[in-house]
């Protein structure tokens, strides 16, 4: 997915741990016209230092710039200016499988700028529990919608759409599962939602089986054209049969425009109660 990115990020990976061998004495390579750099230390809950996560700053269709954090924890990478012209706020991801993800925000991506991201102390990344789950997927940006938008409350958006509706898998529902837990405890972070002019759309649980799902409205996000974060409960006592579980989206109609919803949501974050 990183497509022309890919040879640059490599050399500037590579050349992270280089520079901190040297104890700072050798300069960060020098920023090319049109590129901005993202940089940061990444430490676990317990305050350790956290290698092999990525650091992902997506943009349009599916694609990003980023690198990976090496045995200190750290991360460095340039980024083109010109992939998130007219987005604001600019989300830039981190995730490690077993682990919380955790999501900054930028205002935008300025020719020349540093932008530094630390996730330190406290604000490490958590070890996910025996009953909480990031879904496949569900660190990443997500567009849902026809990409046919616009007003001061969704009209930078990061990724173009990805239809009117997606699905990300959970796990594998099953007897032992069923058994174990009777709700969910769904966190996921979204902007640009405007259910009060399309209103049908949907946040809910889904699995394969005939009538397996449970949906909820959300309510509009920050007018600013922030992200807002919805928390929300959903049973699962309609979900009987063995089969997978996912975390769904909708966008709905909006019948002033005769046209969908657009709206993006991030940090998908899944705990299951007993």
């Amino acid at each position: 997915m990183r497509v022309h990115s890919a040879v640059r990020l490599a050399l500037i990976v590579l050349a992270g741990p280089l520079i901190a061998s040297c104890e700072g004495l050798l300069p960060p390579p020098e920023l090319e016209a049109g590129f901005a750099r993202f940089t940061g230390t990444i430490n676990d809950g317990s305050g350790a230092a956290m290698s092999g996560a990525d650091v992902r700053l997506p943009y349009g269709n599916n694609q990003y710039w980023g690198g990976t954090t090496d045995s200190k924890g750290k991360f460095s990478f340039d980024a083109r200016v010109s992939d998130y012209a007219g987005v604001s706020p600019v989300a830039m991801i981190v995730h490690k499988d077993g682990y919380r993800s955790k999501t900054f925000y930028q205002a935008g991506v300025t020719d020349g700028s540093t932008y530094i991201a630390d996730a330190t102390g406290s604000g490490g990344l958590a070890a996910l529990a025996f009953n909480e789950f990031v879904p496949q997927g569900g660190e990443w940006v997500w567009h849902v919608g026809d990409d046919d938008f616009g007003g001061s409350n969704n009209s930078q958006l990061q990724m173009k759409a990805v239809g009117t509706s997606t699905s990300l898998k959970i796990l594998d529902w099953t007897a032992s599962q069923r058994a174990l837990y009777k709700s969910a405890t769904i966190e996921i972070y979204a902007r640009g939602v405007q259910t009060s002019a399309c209103p049908g759309n949907r946040f809910g649980l889904y699995t394969t089986t005939v009538g397996g799902f449970v949906e909820t409205a959300p309510g509009d996000s920050p007018s600013s054209g922030g992200y807002g974060v919805y928390t929300f409960t959903l049973s699962t006592a309609a979900f009987t049969s063995d089969a997978a579980l996912y975390f769904g989206v909708k966008a709905g109609t909006c019948p002033s425009s005769t046209g969908y919803d657009d709206f993006e949501f991030t940090q998908i974050f899944v705990t299951f109660n007993q």
